[in-house]
């Protein structure tokens, strides 16, 4: 078995192994946006002749383009060469026998603040720089900033988020310039608002390389910038399934269920830590109203959703209401609960080959 060393720690390797994939089963974290378990990398994707935003159209400018064509990837999980000095990403970087890198000198912090800047300058983050932010309301803001500036649906429940308050965010970052772009929901399951895409291409590859369908692509804008749209100005029209894939996959409140909703889903069972619990009133209250992930499951314990989130009980009661087919449950307590929930997702893929498709009263729809 080959070892490297993370930040002095020996760590196992498998085969085609990345540093970050070694550095996840040991359980040490190296943040991540455009990074996701079930999809090919973020860097390295290719741009199409045009995408839509509603009916506006953007075509991609070659003028524009990196050299070699391909997008670049979030940056964020860059890790430092112990023997060169180097920083490299922990991604796409393959492990060697006698490999040392540390994900945590000042080095890789500086690099990881200044990329999540440039990130933060294209997505709203007043809240996520507000000292009141713990205990807002989220009705009034005390800061007076308005409205389409500050939270999301998806508030205290971003990947985004919980990677700005690791990385910490730089006091260099700029102000977010509104860019009031229409709310699109005339298409059914999905609500997509581009003011909140960071341009991870996430959506992109589930579409394309989960379920081949490449509904959704990328061009790189007038000014540089990797921008994500349908390949036509409806996303019937673009060939879309409905199958929800992209909700799956998105970090921020880009591409959500209609409702804010993550789609429910239909899969066979996989391990998991906690015990198997009958989905009743008594049973949620023993649940800690703490950050975790849960699933439940139907009447053959087969899973109907899988859902990380920062209050486990609150959320397992509202379910407890609308879910009439849920009849089991089981959790755990995880304050990387995003993390957690793309994990359980992962384990799903390696085991049966594919995304949980869709299922229950979404299926009638089409």
């Amino acid at each position: 078995m080959t070892f490297i060393t993370i930040n002095g720690i020996p760590v196992p390797t498998e085969a085609d192994d990345t540093i970050l994939r070694a550095a996840r089963r040991a359980e040490i974290y190296i943040p991540t946006l455009c990074y996701h378990p079930a999809l090919p990398p973020g860097k390295g994707g290719r741009p199409i002749d045009a995408v839509y935003r509603g009916d506006a159209r953007i075509d991609n400018r070659p003028d524009k383009t990196p050299e070699g064509g391909i997008a670049g990837g979030c940056g964020l999980c860059v890790v430092e060469m112990l023997d060169t000095g180097e920083l490299q990403p922990a991604c796409l970087t393959p492990v060697a026998s006698g490999t040392a890198v540390t994900t945590e000198s000042e080095k890789v912090k500086e690099t990881r603040r200044e990329r999540l800047a440039e990130i933060l300058a294209l997505h709203p983050h007043a809240c996520l720089t507000c000292a009141q932010h713990e205990g807002c309301s989220r009705t009034q803001c005390s800061s007076n900033v308005p409205e389409n500036e500050r939270c999301c649906p998806r508030f205290g429940n971003c990947e985004l988020q919980k990677v700005s308050e690791y990385v910490g965010i730089s006091g260099s970052t700029p102000k977010w310039a509104p860019t009031s772009l229409p709310i699109l929901d005339a298409d059914p399951l999905l609500t997509r608002n581009y003011n909140l895409c960071i341009s991870c291409t996430r959506c992109v590859r589930a579409c394309r390389d989960l379920r081949g369908i490449e509904a959704i692509g990328f061009v790189f804008d007038e000014n540089g910038n990797v921008t994500v749209g349908s390949v036509a100005p409806g996303l019937k029209d673009s060939g879309c399934k409905f199958c929800t894939s992209c909700v799956e996959v998105c970090p921020t409140g880009a591409i959500v269920h209609r409702g804010g909703r993550i789609s429910r889903r239909r899969e066979a069972p996989f391990p998991f830590e906690a015990h198997i619990l009958a989905f009743t009133a008594e049973n949620v209250q023993k649940v800690p109203a703490a950050e975790g992930a849960f699933r439940l499951m139907d009447e053959t314990k087969m899973v109907v959703l899988i859902k990380g989130t920062d209050n486990m009980r609150e959320l397992l009661e509202e379910y407890l209401e609308e879910l009439e087919n849920a009849k089991f449950f089981d959790y755990e307590e995880d304050k990387m609960f995003s993390k957690r929930e793309s994990e359980l997702v992962q384990q799903h893929l390696q085991k049966y080959g594919q995304m949980p498709s869709g299922g229950g009263e979404e299926d009638d729809l089409f």
